[in-house]
C-alpha cells in the first residue's frame, strides 16, 4: 500500500507539474545547484512575462522576477489552462480556484530548499493556509500592499489570517508605514521594509522630449487616489490628462472641459505621457495601504517635475523641494500653489526633475530591489534547510 501511495502521489505530482506549472528559466552554468524560487501572483502573468521578455514592458511590472532570474535563480511561476490573452474561461479568472491552484502548484514543485515568493497577501493567504494544514512545506515570503486595510482586518479573512500569519518566514512591505503597522497588528511576525524599485533603463528610453508647459498629468487605478482635490485645485488656463481604471473614470466623466480622463493605456504610450508632461501631480489620501509608489518611481526615472501629497506610504521616497513638491493631503488652495509655482518657473522644474531621476537610479531601481530580495530569499532558504518540526 505505501509503495502504491507513493506512486499515486508521484503520478499527481507531475500531472499538476505538467498542468500548473510554467518554467521560466535556469541559469546555464550549475542549474542544478540553483536556488529555487516559486513566485506566486494574484494572477497568471504570463502576458506580463512576455511582454517583459519581448521589451515592450518594463522589468519591475514582475515585482523582482526578472532580477531574480538575472542573479542565478531558477523561477517558476503558476499558468492558467489556454494561452495567455484566449477568449475563453480559464482557472485564473476565478478567484478561489486560482489560489487552490496556487497550492496545487507549490505541493507539485516542492523540492528541498526552494522558497516560495507570493506577490500580494491575495496570492500569500492560500499558501500560508496551506503551510497551516501540512499541505506544502516551503517557506513563504511575502510582500504586504493592504494587509492593514479593512477588507483584510474584518470578517472571514481577520480569521483566516490569525490563523495563517504565524506560517509566514517574512513580511515585505514597501514603506516603514505600512511595517509599523503590520507589526502593530502582528506582533510576532518578522516585518521588514524592502524599498520597491523600477526599471530605469527602460523608463529612460524614448527621453527626453520636449515637455508641453501646460500639459498637466496624474495617473492613478486604486482607492488611494484623490482626484477630486486635483480638479477643483486645476487653474483655469490648464489641461488635465487623468490616466486611471474605469471605476475612477466613472466618477471623473464630464467633471470639466479641461479634463481628459483615459482608461487602459499600454506602458509604452504611458511612458510617452511621462516623459511629455510638464509635471505629474499625485493627489493621494491617506489609505491602510501602499499607494502611489510605482507611479511616483516611473516619473522620478523619467525625471517629471513632481508635486505629490503628504502621505505615508511616499514619504520614504521624496524630499520635499529636492526631488518632487510634496502638499498637505487634500489641500486644494495648497495644490494650486505648487501648480502654479513650477508652471512660472522652469529652473524648478528642471532641477526637482534631475534630482529625483538621480535619486532613483541611485536608490529606487528595479536592480537594487531585485538584489535585496535575493538576498531575503537565500537567508529564508538557508534556514529553512533542516527539516520542519512541530515547534515552527
Amino acid at each position: 500500500m505505501a509503495r502504491q501511495a507513493g506512486w499515486f502521489r508521484g503520478r499527481l505530482r507531475h500531472a499538476l507539474s505538467t498542468t500548473l506549472i510554467s518554467e521560466l528559466l535556469q541559469p546555464e552554468e550549475n542549474a542544478e545547484a540553483a536556488p529555487r524560487v516559486l513566485v506566486a501572483y494574484e494572477r497568471d502573468y504570463r502576458g506580463e512575462i512576455a511582454s517583459v521578455a519581448a521589451g515592450t514592458a518594463p522589468g519591475h511590472r514582475l515585482f523582482g522576477l526578472t532580477e531574480l532570474m538575472r542573479q542565478g535563480w531558477s523561477v517558476t511561476t503558476v499558468r492558467a489552462a489556454g494561452e495567455p490573452g484566449q477568449r475563453r474561461w480559464h482557472y485564473s479568472q476565478d478567484r478561489v480556484v486560482w489560489r487552490l491552484a496556487l497550492v496545487a502548484a507549490a505541493w507539485a514543485s516542492s523540492t528541498r530548499g526552494q522558497v516560495v515568493f507570493a506577490t500580494t497577501e491575495a496570492s500569500a493567504l492560500p499558501l500560508l493556509l496551506a503551510r497551516r494544514l501540512r499541505l506544502i512545506d516551503q517557506p513563504v515570503v511575502f510582500v504586504a500592499i493592504a494587509l492593514t486595510s479593512t477588507n483584510q482586518t474584518t470578517g472571514l479573512r481577520y480569521w483566516l489570517w490569525r490563523l495563517a500569519i504565524v506560517e509566514s518566514q517574512v513580511i515585505l512591505t514597501y514603506d516603514r508605514a505600512q511595517a509599523r503597522a503590520a507589526r502593530k497588528r502582528f506582533p510576532r511576525a518578522e516585518v521588514r521594509v524592502i524599498p520597491f524599485g523600477v526599471d530605469v533603463d527602460w523608463l529612460g528610453e524614448g527621453g527626453p522630449q520636449p515637455r508641453h508647459g501646460s500639459s498637466v498629468l496624474s495617473v492613478g487605478t486604486n482607492e488611494g487616489r484623490d482626484f477630486g482635490t486635483l480638479v477643483a485645485a486645476l487653474p483655469d488656463d490648464l489641461f488635465l490628462t487623468i490616466v486611471t481604471d474605469e471605476l475612477n473614470a466613472l466618477k471623473l466623466r464630464s467633471v470639466s472641459e479641461r479634463v481628459r480622463v483615459r482608461t487602459a493605456v499600454p506602458i509604452e504610450e504611458l511612458r510617452d505621457l511621462y516623459h511629455r508632461a510638464s509635471m505629474l501631480v499625485l493627489p493621494l489620501r491617506e489609505a491602510h495601504q501602499s499607494s502611489g509608489q510605482t507611479v511616483l518611481l516611473e516619473n522620478m526615472a523619467c525625471g517629471t517635475p513632481i508635486i505629490v501629497s503628504d502621505v505615508s506610504s511616499v514619504r520614504d521616497y521624496v524630499i520635499h523641494g529636492q526631488s518632487a513638491l510634496v502638499v498637505p493631503p487634500g489641500d486644494a488652495e495648497a495644490l494650486r500653489w505648487a501648480i502654479t509655482r513650477l508652471l512660472s518657473d522652469p529652473e524648478i522644474r528642471q532641477a526637482l526633475g534631475q534630482n529625483a531621476k538621480y535619486a532613483v537610479r541611485e536608490s529606487w531601481s528595479s536592480m537594487r530591489y531585485g538584489t535585496s530580495l535575493a538576498a531575503i530569499l537565500n537567508e529564508v532558504k538557508d534556514e529553512t534547510q533542516l527539516p520542519r518540526t512541530d515547534g515552527h
